[in-house]
């Protein structure tokens, strides 16, 4: 478990309550899990299982969903688990690199989505991929499915650009990561909650700026506490998509300089979101749509609690660790961020 005073201190630095509330049969949500990556050959050696087992990814849809039924909570942690065998492939398999691989790759993905079936002979990734579809898409209208498949796009695209910045060095600018970041988080799978909740939202309110701004500002503020929290061992890795290194790259600063800069920007889009939150409402009346406000609004309100449902997450898992705390003369320890010696 990634917990400790640091983390704890970080969250409520940041204003970011962790709610206790975990699914009761938080268990059975894990077992179904891990049996479905074993069946679609996601874990098909030691390393790949031990790897899911520390992550949790059941916990993270656990504490995200505590109240929905155990059988949507379990397709919810099924898809995140696939998306995290997909999202290490471009931190630590040929994805990292290689645009052909990324082309190739989504190519496949994106067909099924379409067809809801494998091009051919699948890869456990796009067999798992079918299998989720399958389940999912019959649920959910063209609208929704559309939607889903154009941000899947986004996520190739994402996958090629961090791939070119890789191959030639370059670290985003201040001013274009977080659209990056935003779409390499996988904006595709915030539309899961809807299926968990067996509550689409209305086409009409999915356009509007206040929807769009709900679910970029829960985005946003999930994958930058990633970044704090993964800073390291992606800095180690030379991995450049991680806002604490575009901080440190712009403004030539140390490390907990950096860190600064990312929690200003965590607390100015905290504000976003609950400001996006009440303009969802009233959308959903302005567009007539009040006969529908109770499913909207338990939508609109996972989103609205990720922030402290996922910090929760982060500090169940094995996946992440976070910075140390500050001494007393504001360092961290790192021998990057101590003060030089004082002359004699």
């Amino acid at each position: 478990m990634a917990s400790g005073s640091c983390s704890t201190a970080l969250h409520t630095e940041l204003g970011i309550s962790v709610p206790e509330t975990v699914h009761l049969q938080a268990s059975d949500i894990e077992a179904e899990t891990l049996h479905w990556a074993r069946m679609m050959g996601l874990t098909a050696n030691r390393r790949d299982a031990e790897r899911l087992g520390r992550a949790r990814f059941h916990l993270a849809a656990a504490r995200f969903l505590p109240h929905v039924p155990a059988a949507d909570v379990t397709l919810f942690s099924q898809w995140t688990t696939w998306f995290f065998f997909l999202d290490d492939e471009q931190d630590d398999g040929l994805a990292g690199h290689d645009q052909a691989w990324v082309r190739r790759t989504y190519g496949s993905l994106l067909a099924i989505v379409s067809t809801s079936r494998p091009p051919g002979p699948a890869s456990p990734l796009q067999a798992a991929l079918a299998d989720l579809w399958q389940r999912t898409a019959p649920r959910m209208t063209p609208a929704w499915r559309t939607r889903f498949t154009t941000q899947m796009r986004h996520h190739r695209d994402a996958f090629l650009e961090q791939a070119d910045n890789r191959v030639n060095g370059r670290v985003p600018s201040v001013e274009d990561y977080p659209r990056l970041r935003r779409r390499a988080n996988g904006e595709h799978m915030f539309n899961l909650f809807e299926v968990a909740h067996r509550a689409e939202i209305p086409a009409p309110l999915a356009r509007t700026s206040a929807w769009s701004e709900l679910c970029a500002a829960a985005n946003d503020i999930t994958a930058w506490c990633n970044d704090i929290a993964s800073y390291d061992r992606e800095s180690a890795s030379g991995d450049t998509t991680n806002y604490v290194t575009v901080f440190r790259h712009a403004l030539g600063c140390d490390t907990r300089t950096a860190v600064e800069q990312v929690k200003q920007q965590i607390r100015r889009r905290l504000d976003d979101l609950r400001n996006a939150r009440r303009l969802l409402g009233q959308e959903t009346h302005r567009l007539h749509l009040d006969d529908q406000r109770h499913p909207i609004a338990q939508v609109a309100d996972t989103l609205t609690d990720l922030p402290g449902t996922h910090f929760g997450w982060l500090l169940d898992s094995g996946r992440y660790t976070f910075p140390p705390p500050l001494n007393h003369d504001g360092t961290t320890g790192r021998a990057e961020d101590r003060p030089p010696p004082q002359p004699a």
